[in-house]
């Protein structure tokens, strides 16, 4: 989501969210503060995650093709408490 901040500038707000469908309740919740190259939040478009091993990966692509640089695919990664 994307809020204007002043005359020229914007603050982008993401997060990721586990939502139960049948139940329709939101089981775990976190934000996104990770910006793209044009200063979007990673989780402005549609995401990816996949656990491989004991790893959390995401893939985004948050910026548009109108924009400069186009869309990239962006691939973040954590490590998985253990």
């Amino acid at each position: 989501m994307e809020y204007p901040v002043g005359p020229d500038g914007r603050f982008d707000l993401g997060g990721i969210a586990v939502v139960d469908l049948p139940g329709g309740t939101v089981g775990h919740e976190v934000p996104v503060t990770v910006l793209s190259p044009n200063r979007h939040v990673v989780t402005r478009n549609p995401v990816h995650l996949e656990v491989t091993g004991d790893r959390l990966r995401m893939r985004a692509a948050p910026d548009d093709q109108e924009e400069p640089g186009g869309t990239r695919l962006l691939v973040l990664e954590t490590a998985l408490p253990s």
